[in-house]
């Protein structure tokens, strides 16, 4: 069984998410970045991304990470605050810690193309 499935598919990640950016959009760290932005289309394509990553078996084709996030400018501390943020609504969420590691994993993965673009 994939991740994806243990953590309980497409609603449950999508609730991970909508959590999430209550948080991210709470933050005046992080908040600047989303400025004009379309919200709901970032985290439609992060519920995507997530599930994709995490074995939904549906291939995610939207923008690419990098290609998201040039031209923001995502500083290190703002990284590290979101990725707090993810960790305290799975918390909060009560999703189990190896599924926790898996989640954090996908998002350790990707920090390259997002901080300093």
């Amino acid at each position: 069984m994939s991740v994806f499935e243990r953590v309980g598919g497409t609603p449950a990640v999508t609730a991970l998410i909508d959590n999430f950016y209550v948080k991210i959009m709470a933050s005046p760290l992080v908040t600047p970045t989303f400025a004009g932005r379309d919200i709901a289309a970032i985290k439609a394509h992060s519920v995507a991304y997530f599930s994709s990553a995490l074995g939904s078996g549906v291939a995610y084709e939207g923008r690419t990470i990098l290609q998201s996030h040039t031209g923001l400018g995502v500083t290190e501390e703002q990284y590290n605050a979101v990725a707090a943020m993810l960790v305290a609504t799975m918390n909060e969420m009560n999703i189990p810690a190896d599924i926790q590691d898996a989640i954090v994993g996908v998002a350790t993965s990707i920090k390259a193309e997002i901080v300093g673009h």
